[in-house]
């Protein structure tokens, strides 16, 4: 599920990430983009992974989050276990959005 949230400045993304209740990880970073989890339960799956992109000129904040169900078995081929849509995804993405504008610097 992908969002853009408008005449943002992100002083302490990573900061709010974690008030939001996300982990900075280093699996994956592709141009500027920062990778965050969140646990669902007690174990290491399923959980939330949202990729953050801030652009500062224009102020967007770009937002990919989806449920990740199981590890990744192969890298090379990387066959994905993730749900981009649904319930879980949906009220999350809505959760992080709120908290987000709530607690953005502008």
């Amino acid at each position: 599920m992908r969002f853009i949230l408008e005449n943002f400045s992100g002083n302490n993304l990573v900061r709010l990430m974690r008030q939001a209740g996300y982990i900075l990880i280093n699996d994956y970073q592709e141009n500027s983009e920062l990778s965050f989890i969140k646990k669902v339960g007690l174990g290491d799956y399923p959980r939330f992974h949202a990729y953050l992109e801030l652009d500062s000129k224009s102020k967007k904040l770009k937002i990919n989050l989806h449920l990740d169900q199981k590890k990744l078995i192969n890298k090379i081929s990387r066959p994905h276990a993730a749900e981009y849509e649904g319930e879980l995804a949906e009220k999350e993405l809505e959760r992080l959005i709120g908290f987000l504008q709530k607690n953005k610097v502008s």
